[in-house]
């Protein structure tokens, strides 16, 4: 394959990764949670792909450099721009996810709390005798002596 195919390839799926990195940030901060997870393989292809486009070049410095300076020029800027668009998306994952966390949070608080209001002291608690914490509930038998 020609370097300057390479490149051009490379730079495509660059700008291919950060436009689905914004539609991804976006929809994190909108909160469209389906849509995050829709985007989850196609992002995984491009990650991978990229990656691989980047050792390429990166194992073939050489025949890059004498690629046309605008074409290396046009590689560098879109590295920038994903570069800034990535740690954007990353930014706004930690923020969803701590967010997330302190709602698991306040479920866990709120459930505890109602746990102890409606229990009565020293029920509940388990024991040698009762280790599910729970006596055991009576129940009722008939035997039919008639047999």
């Amino acid at each position: 394959m020609e370097a300057a195919t390479a490149v051009c390839q490379t730079c495509e799926t660059m700008e291919a990764y950060a436009t689905l990195l914004e539609r991804e940030t976006e929809a994190v901060k909108a909160s469209r949670l389906e849509e995050v997870a829709g985007l989850g393989d196609a992002k995984t292809a491009l990650a991978g792909r990229l990656d691989h486009q980047l050792k390429v070049l990166k194992h073939n410095k050489a025949v890059v450099a004498g690629v046309d300076l605008a074409l290396r020029q046009r590689l560098e800027s879109l590295w920038n721009r994903l570069n800034a668009i990535a740690e954007a998306n990353l930014a706004a994952l930690k923020t969803a996810e701590e967010a997330t966390k302190r709602v698991i949070d306040m479920v866990v608080d709120v459930t505890k709390q109602n746990r102890q209001q409606h229990s009565v002291a020293g029920y509940g608690k388990p024991s040698a005798r009762y280790p599910t914490g729970r006596a055991p509930q009576a129940l009722s038998v008939a035997v039919n002596t008639t047999l």
